[in-house]
Order: C-alpha cells, then structure tokens, then sequence
C-alpha cells in the first residue's frame, strides 16, 4: 500500500511538472509570437522602405511594403536581387565599401544612389544595422528618399548663390543691420561709395557713419517706421552718410523693418543708392534749363509724333501763344500754309532717319500774322539710341528779313538813282532844244493861226516834262526838292486835260475834288509825277471800257493811327486816292510795286 502511494504522488507529481512546462512553453511561444508579430507590424506599417539584407552575399532576406511601393518592384523580385541590384553600374565598386563599413559597426551609412524598377535615379540616405535574421547574420536597412530634399537644398543654394552675386554686383549699396543699428551685412559696393571696405561695416554702428544732425533726424525715421508696425511698405527717404574722409555722400535710402511671428522686429533691410552724380546732373539741368529759358531763340520739345512737350519763352514771345496753350498740342498749329506737303514729308522723313533738318520757313502766330524762321530740327537720343524726343532751336528772322530786303532795295535805289540822273541830263538837254524850237516857231506865226495852239501844247508838255526831269534828279539827289504850298485841287485840274489824253477815249476820268480846304506843302513835280505813273498803270490794268476815280479829302489821324507809320504825325491831311475798275495786281506783281519803272 505504502509503495502504491509513493508510486501514485510521483505520478502526480511528474504530471503537475509535465503540465506546468507544457503550460509554460505554450506562453512563451504566445509572447514570441506576439513580440514577432509587434516587430512585423512595424516592419511593414513603417513609411519608409526597409530591407534586411544577407552580410555576406548582400541579398535581400525580406522587404517592407514601403520599399516594393516606393522602388516598384515586387516583394518576389527583390527577394530574388541583391543589393548590388539597385546600385547604378557606376556605384558597383562601392558594395565591398558598404559591408567594410557596416563590419566596423556603422551604423549611419551616408547617401547613396538607387534606381527604381523604371529606371528612375533617387538619392536615398541609409541607416544600417547589424542583426541576426532566421539564424543569419544580416543588416536591416532604412533608405529614406532625400532626392527632392536635395533638390530643393540645391536649388536654395543656387538661388542664395545668385542673389549674393546680385548683391555684390548692383551698382546700389544693400545691407542689414540689427534693430540696435549694428551692421550684419554689407555689400561690397560699399566701398565704391565711401571708400570704406564692406569689412569694416559689419559690426560697426550706424552713428560711424552719419554726424550727430542726421543721425537724430534717422532716430526719429526708425522710430515713426517701428511705430506702423509689419504692415509698413517701407520708408525711403534722402541723408548723407560719411566717407573714410568724413566727407558728406547724398544718398537715398530705401528700407523695412523685418518683424518675426510674434512681430518682433529681428532686422532692418535696405538699400542705399549714391546720388552724388544725380545731384550733379540736377544741377547742370537747372543750370542749361535757365540758359534755355533765356535764350532769345525758340526752343521746342516734341515727342517722336510732334506733340508738343516743352516751349521757352522765347516761343511764347515770338508765336503769342502761352506755354500752357500749346503743351500736348501737336506742332502743326503753327502751320501757315505757305509750304507745301512736299516739304513737311521731306522734314519728317529726315528727321525719323535720325538726321537733323535745316531750313527756313514761314509759320503762323496766334493772331494769324506770319513771320518767318530759321529752324534746326533735331532727334533727340535715348541710351540705346532710339529716338525719343525732337528738339527745335528756332530765330525769328522776319525782320533781319526785312531790314536785308529794305538794304537791298536801296542799293536798288541808288543803283536806278545814279542811272536817272545820267539819263535825265541828257533827256534835259534834249527838252531844252525842243522848248526853245517851239518858242521861236511861236514867233513866227499869228495867235489866231491853227498851228499856234499846237505849239502852245509843245511848250506846255515840254515844261511839265522839264518837272518831271527835275524830279528824275531829285530822286538821283542831283536835284533838291522843292516843296511849295500849293492848291492840291487845283493841281489836278491843270493836269486832267493831259491825263485825259494819255488814257484815250474808252476811259473815263472821273475828278471828285473833296473838300474846300486843299492847301498842301509838295514839290509840284512830285504830284504830276504820281499822277501821271498811277494813271498810266490803271489804263493798262483795263481792258475794253472802264473809268479811273481821283478824288481827294480831308482827315484828321490821331495818335493811334500813327502807330504802324513811321514818320507820320498826328495832324490834319489830305488824302489823295486813284482808284480804277481794272484787273488790279496779283501777288507776284503786287510784291514789286515799290520798284521804280516796273
């Protein structure tokens, strides 16, 4: 009995034992299944490719979906590769280098080059591990894609690259500084406008460079700009900064605070632009607008299409138009007609050839008179060469004109004058011979004889001739003029007979004597002579039948109308006019009318 109950404890006691390790082994096997299952989970749910690869023969043992998605090929066809597979040919050589690295226990590989199952290049980093896979040793491998990455790095370093070129380049100063006005950066040109090497700017405070005036006035900008806050657009404003010679450099400064998250103000930003040569031109412009403004010639800016931009007052003085008339008017408001299409097509296409145009012209002032011009039209230039702007200088030249026509007109004078006077000796000496002839015939014959009334007309026609021959030295200044007193009326009463006969039958002579009170002073000579020439002319001037008018009256001219006649004075005067119903005179004929024996 005793060795039935040892047999039956030991029995129980090696089933509790054999229970307890069969229950025990159960959990374990649990646990590791559920610790694999855990490592499995994030093996594959992790989002970056993994790869666990043989030491030795660097073939892949196991990818995560990841990797098949990312390189594209399947888990089957990676299994089948090793790592040497997704290698460019050119990194083959770099395998040995790779198990090197990962035997002396690195675990952080660097950056690789891998391609894709299309082909596709990528740059991956890879970190690596050691471990041990179903009883191998392996390496789990982690490849993060950075190709983009590095794309993008790139791509910042260029573009940072290209504005530090653009910033050391430009022909303007940029920089920064802290809000305490401690330079950070400085561009180079810097140095082109001070003399002071961009060096030395960083790191030195801004009251180096401005004296203690202006450096109060920039405290005072700064603080209104920090005021507005981050949406300010900015300031620019004008100061002088100080040159290694302390000398003052006008300059324009354009800039902004830079404000963080919390708009806190971290930087000021700016560029400064040297106005030293602007300041210059500034003034050379005043200085050649007021020589323009002064000047006695008229000056005209015009766009390429003739309207007008700019006129000095020598415009306003000479046209009568006042510069805000004519700005944004075409110049073709001073046309006046007289040339014709021809010449403005020959000046446009001259002067948008590029070549300046010269000539003389006739234009039209305000009030509808017209004067005349010598103009220089010229293109004006922008640096690239294209015309922009035409400029003309112009001279009012009517009255050199004038007076050049009047200088010639008597050394014409004085050319005819010295001809009449030759001629009217000798024409003299002839009326001498013919007087004196018909005086002695007079003798010869009774008063009541035919012939004796003819002779008288001789003698008469031959004195008045004798008068105007007088005339004919008087004009030659051989002969003095002889003003006398004399009854205007009743000088043309003596002369109406004779006129009557030198304009024939077909005419008639009108004679309307005006006014009572006649008396004039006149060389008598002078008013046959007027008489005479005038009569003449309007004979020609009439074709067929017709009538010549000559009448006189009185008329009182006053200050005003004396204006416009030089040596007239106010008085009372006698107005004798001739005037016919003939064909008058045209423009070519009316021009020549002074001329004497046209």
């Amino acid at each position: 009995y005793k060795g039935w109950f040892f047999v039956a404890c030991s029995a129980l006691i090696m089933f509790l034992l054999v229970w307890w390790a069969l229950h025990s082994t159960e959990k374990i096997s649990r646990s590791v299944v559920a610790e694999k299952e855990k490592y499995l989970h994030l093996f594959e749910s992790n989002p970056q490719p993994m790869m666990v690869v043989d030491r030795e023969t660097l073939k892949f043992l196991d990818v995560n979906k990841a990797a098949v998605n990312h390189y594209g090929f399947s888990r089957d066809e990676f299994l089948a590769m090793t790592i040497r597979d997704i290698r460019p040919a050119e990194d083959a050589a770099r395998a040995e280098e790779l198990v090197q690295r990962v035997d002396a226990g690195l675990d952080r590989m660097g950056y690789w080059r891998h391609l894709k199952k299309d082909g596709t290049e990528i740059t991956v980093e890879i970190i690596t591990h050691t471990t041990v896979y179903n009883g191998r040793p392996a390496n789990l491998v982690h490849a993060h894609d950075v190709t983009e990455k590095l794309k993008a790095v790139d791509a910042l370093r260029k573009s940072e690259e290209r504005y530090r070129l653009l910033a050391e380049n430009t022909v303007n100063v940029i920089w920064s500084m802290t809000p305490d006005l401690v330079f950070t950066y400085v561009s180079r040109r810097v140095f082109d406008m001070t003399g002071i090497p961009a060096d030395e700017w960083i790191g030195s405070h801004l009251t180096r460079y401005l004296d203690d005036r202006e450096f109060e006035r920039v405290k005072e900008v700064i603080a209104a700009e920090l005021a507005n806050g981050p949406d300010s657009p900015g300031v620019v404003f004008e100061t002088q900064i100080l040159d290694r010679e302390l000398k003052p450099v006008p300059v324009e400064v354009h800039w902004r605070f830079v404000f963080d998250d919390d708009n806190q103000p971290v930087s000021m930003q700016g560029i400064t632009i040297d106005l030293t040569e602007r300041k210059q031109f500034m003034v050379e412009r005043e200085r050649l607008l007021l020589a323009i403004e002064q000047a006695g010639e008229m000056v005209i800016i015009t766009d390429i299409n003739g309207v007008i931009e700019y006129v000095n007052p020598a415009f306003e003085r000479t046209t009568g138009y006042q510069r805000a008339e004519v700005i944004g008017r075409n110049c073709s408001i001073l046309k006046s007609g007289v040339q014709d299409d021809a010449f403005y097509q020959s000046l446009w296409q001259t002067i948008n050839s590029g070549r300046g145009f010269h000539a003389t012209m006739i234009n039209k002032r305000k009030d509808g008179t017209l004067f005349t011009e010598d103009a220089t039209i010229s293109p004006v230039r922008d640096p690239s060469g294209r015309v922009i702007n035409f400029v003309a200088v112009k001279h009012d030249i009517t009255e050199q004109l004038r007076q050049e026509a009047h200088y010639r007109q008597a050394q014409k004078m004085e050319a005819i004058g010295r001809l009449a006077g030759g001629v009217a000796h000798d024409y003299n000496n002839m009326l001498s011979v013919i007087l004196g002839n018909a005086q002695l015939a007079t003798y010869e014959v009774t008063r009541n004889h035919p012939v004796y009334e003819l002779l008288e007309e001789i003698i008469t026609a031959t004195q008045r001739s004798t008068a105007m021959t007088r005339q004919l030295l008087a004009f030659a200044r051989q002969q003095p003029i002889s003003p006398q007193n004399i009854d205007i009326n009743q000088s043309v009463d003596e002369l109406i007979s004779m006129l009557r006969k030198l304009i024939g039958e077909n005419i008639s002579l009108i004679w309307k004597p005006g006014t009572r009170e006649s008396q004039v002073k006149i060389d008598p000579a002078q008013v046959d002579q007027i008489l005479t020439n005038l009569c003449v002319n309007a004979r020609d001037a009439i074709a067929g039948i017709g009538r010549i008018l000559i009448e006189t009256k009185e008329v009182i001219l006053a200050e005003d109308d004396c204006v416009d006649r030089p040596g007239l004075a106010p008085g009372k005067f006698i107005i004798l006019t001739i005037s016919d119903n003939g064909a008058g005179m045209d423009r070519d004929t009316l021009a020549n009318v002074f001329e004497p024996f046209y």
